[in-house]
């Protein structure tokens, strides 16, 4: 019995024959089982895969992503809308001034020094803002009836001479205030340098040493 291959893709059938080429029945019914088998399993083996390996299906075609929509650009216009609270918010605001004078005890602290030109009694336009609060305070303050305004000086010069300079200086305060609609009573005094808060030699002791006190000598209530 000799063998005639049939040859198809990926797979060669084999099928027996009869001697001398001729096929009877059964070997026929064979080879066309064999035929029909082998066309069947072909694309199992096929694909460049070894035989026996099943031939994975390509995926099926996904639908197409959908384009998102582009965002619409922010103006400058919604910018500056949205970040004004937050500025508004974050925004450094000058802080509210405190009162350069304060009533506190029988005095009346003042926070800056009352100037006046060098060696003299004039009063400095830079002191209107303090002497502006004293006068504020004693209108908040209607129980004053009498203050003193005392003048002391640093320890240059002679203590003759400083006492009149601190004299003069305390005068000059009063009448600043009695002209500012102050009506209570005034007594101004210099101390010349008797009552000193430093003693260091440096510009800043002097210039501590050189000031002028409020200090309330009566004070009367009214009313039940």
């Amino acid at each position: 019995m000799t063998s005639a291959a049939i040859r198809w893709p990926c797979v060669s059938v084999f099928l027996a024959t009869a001697p001398g080429g001729r096929e009877n029945s059964s070997h026929f019914m064979r080879r066309d089982l064999l035929l029909a088998f082998w066309i069947s399993i072909a694309p199992i083996g096929c694909g460049g895969g070894s035989a026996g390996t099943a031939a994975v299906e390509p995926a099926p075609a996904s639908a197409p992503a959908a384009t998102p929509t582009p965002t619409q650009p922010q103006s400058p216009q919604n910018e500056t809308a949205q970040s004004a609270p937050e500025a508004q918010h974050g925004e450094a605001r000058p802080d509210v001034a405190s009162a350069a004078a304060t009533l506190t005890g029988d005095r009346i602290e003042i926070s800056g020094a009352i100037l006046f030109e060098r060696s003299g009694a004039t009063i400095s336009a830079e002191s209107d803002p303090v002497l502006g609060d004293v006068i504020a305070v004693l209108r908040a303050h209607p129980e004053i009836r009498v203050l003193r305004i005392v003048g002391h000086t640093d320890p240059e010069g002679t203590e003759a001479r400083n006492r009149t300079l601190s004299a003069h200086r305390a005068a000059a305060v009063a009448r600043y205030l009695r002209e500012h609609g102050v009506t209570i009573e005034l007594r101004s005094e210099g101390l010349g340098t008797t009552q000193q808060l430093c003693s260091e030699p440096t510009d800043e002791c002097r210039a501590r040493n050189r000031r002028v006190e409020f200090i309330v000598a009566r004070r009367q209530w009214t009313g039940p």
